[in-house]
């Protein structure tokens, strides 16, 4: 008897690019900075007696060229800010805000592509068309598929609008957006996640260049903050291979650095990201005060001086630190706003791995740096 022939299963071609173009900002190892980084660190291990190789912070700092719209060849400096993966806690949250957006142009270009009759045919070609992609994006997320693909109809609203459809966040979502960054809350974080899906989020870190496999190294969130997703671990150095969510400080730097200018999707998308992480500044009304501007570290930096801001709070749980409290940050910085530091230049700034007795450490680096920097 003949067999009867295989059926080939049919491949997928998706009709647009999975993710938007990749950032338009770029950044360039600048000497100057470089060595003021340098001799603020040196200071600071001379002060500890500790070798500058055992140095435990990494930190990465940009200036922003006064933070102008779409600017390119941005100077970096920065100590083990790109060879180093430590858990980074709810400082993570500015990536899941940034694969929000990414996944929203997304869908925007696909409807205009496909030309759903409504909302649910979207959703349901989006899965068929596009989520074959998703699904293969991140070869290190290899969990279920419910983990992986996003939650279109948790977080998209599709209305009719003239002879298409008009693609925003539903009005649940923003407020979810909002109480992730601006208040820090983790309920909300965990429906931020569950819309994007891991697959998606981390493929836009890997495609904006993040993320960067098959070293680990970069920007990765694979967890919803609240326990009720399974997680997908990273190796770290502060914490090995039990935490979801890391990076290195050159990576949370340069992310916030693309909103802050505007480098990606557009200028008006960016504003919406730079809103919420504007708001989550102390004297703005965030809730989670910036680490570096308490009033009980020494030289504080002026809170006004924050233009954007997100901390993380963990506990180490290897090594000699297991047990200990660690402190994560990225934000920006106006030096127009502190009265003793020279000139006006805007910086992005981000580090990690900071014990709280370190704070008027991390706070001298940044304002040697910036004195040795020069306006």
């Amino acid at each position: 008897m003949v067999k009867p022939p295989v059926a080939t299963p049919k491949v997928v071609s998706p009709p647009i690019t999975l993710f938007p173009g990749p950032p338009t900002t770029t950044f360039t190892r600048d000497p100057k900075l470089q060595s003021a980084l340098d001799g603020a660190i040196a200071k600071i291990c001379a002060k500890r007696k500790i070798a500058v190789t055992d140095f435990p912070t990494p930190i990465s700092i940009i200036d922003l060229k006064s933070a102008a719209s779409g600017a390119t060849g941005l100077p970096i400096a920065g100590f083990n800010d790109t060879t180093r993966e430590d858990y980074i806690a709810s400082a993570g949250k500015v990536g899941v805000l940034y694969a929000a957006f990414a996944i929203r142009d997304m869908v925007r270009r696909f409807a205009l592509a496909v030309k759903p009759k409504d909302e649910k045919d979207l959703f349901a070609q989006l899965d068929a068309q596009m989520g074959p992609a998703i699904t293969a994006a991140v070869p290190r997320v290899t969990l279920r598929e419910p983990i992986v693909k996003p939650d279109y109809a948790s977080m998209i609203d599709a209305s009719k609008l003239g002879g298409g459809l008009s693609i925003n966040f539903k009005r649940d979502y923003e407020t979810n957006l909002d109480g992730m960054i601006v208040k820090g809350q983790n309920l909300p974080t965990s429906k931020c996640v569950h819309g994007v899906g891991y697959g998606y989020m981390n493929g836009t870190f890997a495609a904006h260049k993040f993320f960067k496999d098959p070293g680990g190294l970069g920007l990765w969130v694979a967890t919803d903050y609240n326990g009720t997703r399974t997680k997908v671990f990273i190796n770290t150095v502060n914490a090995g291979g039990s935490e979801a969510v890391a990076s290195t400080s050159c990576a949370m730097a340069q992310l916030l650095a693309v909103i802050i200018v505007g480098g990606v999707i557009s200028d008006t998308v960016c504003a919406e990201m730079r809103r919420r992480l504007k708001g989550a500044v102390a004297s703005n009304g965030g809730d989670d005060q910036s680490w570096l501007t308490r009033s009980s570290v020494t030289h504080f930096i002026p809170d006004a001086a924050l233009t954007h801001d997100k901390v993380g709070l963990g506990t180490i749980t290897v090594g000699k630190m297991a047990g200990t409290p660690i402190e994560s940050e990225v934000f920006g910085l106006d030096v127009g706003q502190i009265p003793d530091l020279p000139g006006s230049k805007k910086f992005a700034i981000a580090y990690q791995n900071m014990r709280q007795s370190e704070r008027a450490d991390i706070v001298a680096i940044i304002r040697d740096t910036i004195t040795a920097y020069g306006p």
